[in-house]
């Protein structure tokens, strides 16, 4: 029992995640730094120990105390996916806006592209959710604007202001409403919101636009089925009457 393929099953894992806290390590803040050594110390000593062993069941009772101690979540988040994927939505807006700035605006867009992708490289090494929201403070507080555009758009389309999934929502919409107000209204305000793409227009304007066809496709849509009842009642009682008069 002195080998297996257990045994290097183990170290495997263990010395990807020493890895990784050491790497963690080097731009980790000062209380996060006693974490990840801790964490270090007692990887080296679950590989010591692994390597020893004589039994798998031994091996397995070092994993399991080795992850009470230090739960995965320490290092591996959703948080931390979340957090870079809203990051990098604003450095495609910034990238985007970049392409027609004159010279004095593509300085400040390069600046904040520049703070953005700091900030991710940052939030890739932290350990706490709490560490992220404090480098996220710094960029909000160096760059305004990005949070207010983020904090003034939380409805249905989350932060679907973007022409990409405005086009998505007034597709479906167009797939539910009769053919007619989707060729005349749906077809418009993608046309409309097209152009204001190309004209880098503020995202919160095709919300906008998006919102308001919304509203007019539901109330032309009403009427239009409005007239159709209204017609075929008409066309009923047309009928109705035909045959009355017809009797006497």
């Amino acid at each position: 029992m002195s080998n297996g393929n257990w045994r290097e099953r183990y170290d495997t894992r263990l010395y990807r995640r020493l890895r990784q806290a050491r790497d963690l390590h080097v731009d980790a803040a000062a209380d996060e730094k006693k974490g990840l050594e801790k964490l270090i110390a007692a990887l080296n000593l679950a590989r010591t120990r692994i390597a020893n062993a004589r039994h798998e069941a031994t091996a397995k009772a070092y994993m399991a105390r080795l992850g009470d101690q230090f739960p995965r979540p320490l290092i591996n988040g959703d948080w931390r996916e979340r957090h870079d994927a809203r990051l990098c939505d604003f450095l495609r807006d910034a990238e985007d806006l970049f392409a027609n700035a004159n010279a004095n605006e593509r300085r400040a867009l390069n600046e904040r592209i520049v703070a953005i992708n700091v900030t991710r490289a940052k939030i890739a090494r932290v350990l706490h959710p709490e560490t992220a929201k404090k480098h996220l403070s710094i960029l909000y507080a160096q760059f305004p604007e990005i949070h207010a555009f983020t904090a003034t758009l939380v409805l249905p389309l989350g932060r679907a202001a973007s022409s990409r999934h405005a086009e998505i929502a007034l597709d479906l919409l167009s797939a539910l409403v009769p053919k007619r107000i989707a060729t005349e209204e749906v077809g418009d305000a993608l046309e409309y919101i097209n152009k204001m793409r190309a004209m880098k227009k503020p995202s919160w304007l095709v919300f906008l636009k998006v919102v308001s066809t919304f509203w007019w496709v539901i109330i032309h849509t009403l009427l239009h089925y409005t007239e159709r009842i209204a017609g075929i009642m008409k066309t009923a009682i047309g009928k109705s009457g035909s045959a009355d008069d017809s009797k006497k």
